[in-house]
Protein backbone atom coordinates (compact mmCIF):
# COMPACT_ATOMS: atom_id res chain seq x y z
CA UNK A 1 0.00 0.00 0.00
CA UNK A 2 0.76 3.04 -0.69
CA UNK A 3 1.91 5.93 1.85
CA UNK A 4 -0.20 9.70 1.46
CA UNK A 5 1.75 12.52 0.21
CA UNK A 6 2.91 14.74 2.65
CA UNK A 7 1.44 17.84 2.43
CA UNK A 8 3.15 21.05 1.55
CA UNK A 9 2.93 24.34 3.49
CA UNK A 10 0.78 27.06 2.16
CA UNK A 11 2.35 29.62 0.06
CA UNK A 12 2.99 32.49 1.77
CA UNK A 13 0.74 34.88 -0.19
CA UNK A 14 -2.13 31.98 0.32
CA UNK A 15 -1.85 32.27 3.81
CA UNK A 16 -4.68 34.69 6.13
CA UNK A 17 -2.64 37.26 8.05
CA UNK A 18 -2.94 37.33 11.17
CA UNK A 19 -2.31 41.39 11.71
CA UNK A 20 -4.73 43.41 9.70
CA UNK A 21 -3.84 45.72 6.78
CA UNK A 22 -2.46 49.23 7.50
CA UNK A 23 -4.84 51.59 5.03
CA UNK A 24 -2.43 53.82 3.86
CA UNK A 25 -4.85 55.35 1.41
CA UNK A 26 -5.27 59.42 1.82
CA UNK A 27 -7.92 60.47 4.11
CA UNK A 28 -10.11 63.76 3.44
CA UNK A 29 -8.87 66.30 6.42
CA UNK A 30 -12.32 67.89 8.00
CA UNK A 31 -13.23 71.25 7.44
CA UNK A 32 -11.17 72.21 10.52
CA UNK A 33 -8.58 70.90 9.35
CA UNK A 34 -8.68 72.69 5.85
CA UNK A 35 -9.25 76.37 7.69
CA UNK A 36 -6.62 75.92 10.10
CA UNK A 37 -4.22 75.04 6.79
CA UNK A 38 -5.63 78.22 4.98
CA UNK A 39 -4.49 80.31 7.45
CA UNK A 40 -0.96 78.62 7.65
CA UNK A 41 -0.70 79.05 3.78
CA UNK A 42 -2.40 82.68 3.98
CA UNK A 43 0.46 83.45 6.61
CA UNK A 44 3.32 82.19 5.06
CA UNK A 45 2.58 83.54 1.43
CA UNK A 46 2.44 87.17 3.33
CA UNK A 47 5.81 86.76 5.21
CA UNK A 48 6.89 86.02 1.66
CA UNK A 49 5.79 89.15 0.35
CA UNK A 50 6.54 91.19 3.13
CA UNK A 51 10.18 90.03 3.25
CA UNK A 52 10.50 90.97 -0.59
CA UNK A 53 8.64 94.32 -0.31
CA UNK A 54 11.65 94.79 2.70
CA UNK A 55 14.03 93.84 0.20
CA UNK A 56 12.94 95.82 -2.24
CA UNK A 57 12.50 99.08 0.48
CA UNK A 58 16.03 99.33 1.65
CA UNK A 59 17.79 98.04 -1.65
CA UNK A 60 16.32 100.88 -3.09
CA UNK A 61 17.88 103.57 -0.66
Amino acid sequence: MRKPRLKLPEPVEDRPTKDPEIDYSAKTPTMGEQIIFGIKLFAAVGIIFLLLWLMEKFAAL
